[in-house]
């Protein structure tokens, strides 16, 4: 009889909607076939509540520690006067939320930890005291995804990722390179549907679409202002925006710009919706116009969907694109 394996997830992002979180669930799904006993660690109740709906046993640890491997944010006046302050509470998050994690692991016994997110370190830091491999699922550029630092120097991030009780599996040869190619990772694409659920209409309504972060980091203003010129030439065509916004000051400069030019009447915002991949079966085509995309789950459901991507020529999506050729 085969040992039963146990392996502790650590998934700090706290949105349903996350491609994170959706990957990671998909991963689950596929490892019930096999001895594998999992127990999920989150930060909030709202993704416990979509892993227990699954069947999977879950537990919340009421610190935020989902970007605790990312330096606080010090570019305006006001974030580099609150920035020893932000400093202190990132520090205490990652002693509280480490203890809390070595209190489950006493507790759950693991035979592997593994990190679904290179946002956080309390995995890692965990995994290392514990002398308890660690898996580390690389999902992010970091820097270039985020425009930010991270607590600790490139130059020691990468002697970390490469020490011997990190095993890194990488999600794309791009992210793979912007590592360096450590010579412990290997990249598995993420897994996002079954063959079976391939569906095709053939009546496309006249929009395009896009689903994400309605941010500057996923191509929003550079996908509008492509919009406006398109709307000088065509007055067929909209734009539907599937997503959530999460900076109201840039979703301001964003609706400022729809309205200072006229196409207010051409673009319509969604919200987050759970019809994402119907929402791709009827539209004319799915725009990926994020410039560091590490991977983009959403250019592969369309691909199941009957949906044309127009990608932006750069990271996961050329990647993707150009090795299916399934999009423009």
């Amino acid at each position: 009889m085969k040992k039963t394996i146990k392996v502790l997830f650590i998934a700090p992002t706290e949105a349903k909607h996350a491609g994170d979180n959706k990957s990671l669930l998909h991963l689950l799904d596929g490892l019930r076939i096999y001895n594998i006993t999992p127990l999920i660690v989150t930060s909030s109740t709202e993704s416990a509540v979509e892993f227990i709906k699954k069947g999977f046993d879950c537990e919340v640890l009421p610190y935020p520690f989902r970007l605790n491997a990312l330096c606080p944010a010090y570019k305006t006046r006001r974030e580099i006067i609150r920035f020893p302050y932000n400093m202190f509470l990132l520090i205490a998050g990652i002693f509280m939320a480490k203890k809390a994690l070595n209190k489950i692991i006493h507790k759950f016994n693991p035979d592997i930890i593994h990190s679904n997110t290179s946002q956080t370190i309390i995995g890692y830091n965990s995994s290392k005291l514990n002398k308890i491999p660690h898996f580390w699922h690389i999902r992010e550029f970091i820097d270039l995804d985020f425009n930010t630092h991270l607590i600790f120097s490139k130059k020691k991030h990468r002697e970390i990722l490469r020490e011997s009780n990190n095993h890194l599996i990488v999600i794309t040869e791009c992210v793979k390179k912007h590592y360096q190619s450590p010579p412990n990772s290997r990249v598995i694409y993420d897994g996002v549907l079954k063959a079976s659920q391939f569906q095709f209409k053939e009546n496309k309504h006249k929009h395009f679409l896009f689903v994400g972060r309605l941010t500057e980091g996923k191509g929003i203003f550079l996908l509008v202002n492509a919009f406006i010129k398109f709307c000088k030439v065509n007055s067929e065509y909209d734009l539907v925006l599937a997503g959530e916004k999460m900076n109201d000051a840039e979703f301001d400069l964003l609706n400022k710009l729809i309205i200072e030019n006229g196409v207010a009447d051409r673009l319509k915002f969604l919200g987050n919706r759970d019809d994402v991949l119907d929402l791709m079966a009827t539209a004319t085509a799915l725009i990926v116009p994020s410039l560091n995309e590490a991977f983009g789950r959403i250019t592969v459901e369309a691909m199941f969907n009957g949906c044309l991507v127009i990608g932006n020529d750069s990271s996961g999506t050329q990647e993707i694109l150009k090795k299916e050729n399934l999009g423009i």
